[in-house]
């Protein structure tokens, strides 16, 4: 009985080239831990702004309901999401620590009625 060889993928690398929109129409992907939001129309892949194919891992979770893989035969190293950083977490507080609270019980939002 032979021996089936298997081929391990390297740290930082992937098989996977980058995603792609494979459904026949637009879909709408919400990244809320990130924040961000991306339409993709058929058959578009997800691009950074500079124009290279995304294959962070991060989009596996989006694989069973929207998204293809392009597979690649080589392993390709990972091009992770750009992180964004918002201009408000760029400044430096200079007043020193939070000194506001807020009640837990007027954080939870009304629910809506059906």
């Amino acid at each position: 009985m032979a021996k089936q060889k298997t081929s391990r993928v390297p740290k930082g690398m992937t098989m996977t080239s980058g995603y792609y929109n494979g459904e026949k129409w637009p879909i709408q992907l919400v990244l809320s831990r990130l924040n961000i939001t991306l339409n993709v129309q058929p058959g578009e892949l997800i691009l950074s702004r500079d124009g290279r194919k995304i294959n962070d891992p991060f989009f596996e979770v989006f694989i069973a309901h929207a998204l293809s893989r392009e597979l690649s035969d080589v392993p390709v190293p990972i091009n992770s999401i750009p992180a964004s950083v918002s201009e408000s977490r760029e400044t430096t507080n200079t007043r020193g620590p939070i000194r506001y609270f807020v009640q837990p019980s007027l954080a939870i939002p009304p629910r809506c009625p059906l």
